[in-house]
């Protein structure tokens, strides 16, 4: 399925910036993938407030480096 978004991507995005293209996708995908660990229960505030401080920091930390791969 990765495929066929680079594939939209490039048939009809041609001259928009990728950076900006790029904050796009990641919002729409957030908000995809929010809406489907809601649907299944999994995104509560018990499981949320469950993580520890290691945890979410290395949650972040992942988070940065797939952002950062992205744009660079």
């Amino acid at each position: 399925m990765a495929s066929v978004g680079t594939i939209f991507a490039k048939l009809g995005l041609k001259g928009v910036d990728a950076n900006l293209l790029t904050a796009i996708r990641g919002i729409v995908m957030a908000l995809i993938v929010s809406l489907a660990a809601l649907s299944f229960g999994k995104l509560t505030v018990t499981a949320l407030s469950s993580l520890s401080s290691k945890q979410w920091l290395f949650v972040v930390l992942s988070g940065l480096g797939g952002a950062l791969s992205w744009i660079f």
